[in-house]
């Protein structure tokens, strides 16, 4: 399956800041400070991308899917093709950096070969394969200025059978991991953008499910999360330059401090297709649908990207603690 390579030009969805309007205590800086500092840290250079290269399921997914089924899936309500009620996360961050997109993601992609849709679309390694036949023997033009971004795995765990063993899933899902990135760093690709899975207990659907359902989804995303930081943190990834999104935590965060983001539901999907029915504040919502986050939600986990203005800011914060000191004393 062809990418479609595209500008965005998307006008990005500003999450909620109140906090920030906030007078902060010498404590609250500091911790800022510490937070910034990890974020600057967490890669190796931050870059403002000409282009970024997406490979993914649907949460990824800028219209591929829809495409390849004629423009017939998913339907409306759902938004030109995404698997949400607007731009996905990965098209915010394209167009709030001026970048150019090339979006590979296909909604239904496992990490390896294998779409839970079935053929023809593609696994996530199928992916990765087809952008590297696409060169034709050739490197990744512009390669300095070219951000790769894989967000994928949730599909695995979705597609596990009574008796499958679930830590043989996780293992197979890292090791696809590791091996796209080695593919793609094998013609040239130097920065990489890499998100963990969400807590996949906190979904509307798992919710649905039960207790037990959402604690083994909790616990099969945390200990994915931990496997895929330790590939990172060994050879020969460490010496790249690979920023992993956690967006575990950002769902936790949202889901515990809901008006923080600017959002009012958290636990209940704007649309549900098997009542139908559809809220009429999308905006609101933290979930499209039972599985899927909705366009405001997409927003947030753009906007844990680090950018070249994090160093700024973690400069700034510096002054201000070395300012609150001087006039303490």
């Amino acid at each position: 399956m062809q990418a479609k390579q595209h500008s965005t030009a998307i006008s990005l969805q500003h999450w909620n800041t109140a906090m920030m309007r906030h007078w902060l205590s010498l404590k609250q800086v500091t911790l800022l400070i510490v937070s910034l500092f990890i974020a600057a840290s967490a890669s190796a250079a931050i870059i403002t991308p000409t282009h970024v290269v997406a490979f993914g399921d649907s949460l990824s997914d800028d219209g591929n899917f829809y495409a390849a089924t004629g423009n017939t899936s998913p339907p409306a309500p759902y938004w030109n093709g995404r698997f949400s009620n607007g731009p996905v996360w990965v098209e915010q961050y394209a167009a709030g950096q001026g970048a150019t997109l090339d979006g590979w993601a296909v909604g239904g992609a496992q990490t390896g070969t294998i779409n839970n849709n079935g053929a023809p679309f593609d696994g996530m390694t199928t992916q990765v394969a087809n952008y590297v036949a696409g060169l034709g023997g050739g490197g990744v033009t512009n390669a300095s200025t070219t951000l790769f971004t894989l967000w994928g795995g949730a599909n695995n765990f979705l597609a596990m059978l009574p008796g499958d063993d679930p830590i043989a899933v996780l293992t197979g899902a890292i090791t696809d991991i590791g091996n796209m990135i080695g593919a793609l760093a094998g013609v040239g690709a130097q920065h990489f953008v890499v998100l963990g899975l969400p807590d996949l207990g906190l979904t509307p659907s798992k919710i649905a499910e039960g207790a037990a359902a959402q604690a083994s989804a909790s616990a099969i995303s945390d200990v994915f999360n931990l496997q895929l930081a330790n590939l990172l943190a060994g050879a020969p990834f460490s010496a790249m330059d690979i920023t992993q999104i956690d967006t575990y935590y950002l769902m936790q965060d949202v889901v515990a401090n809901p008006g923080t983001y600017g959002l009012t539901n958290v636990t209940q999907p704007c649309f549900d297709s098997t009542v139908p029915s559809l809220c009429g504040n999308p905006a609101d919502y933290a979930f499209w649908d039972p599985i899927h986050p909705t366009a405001a939600m997409h927003g947030l986990v753009a906007a844990q990207v680090p950018v070249p203005g994090a160093v700024w800011l973690f400069v700034s914060a510096l002054g201000l603690l070395g300012w609150t000191r001087r006039k303490a004393a």
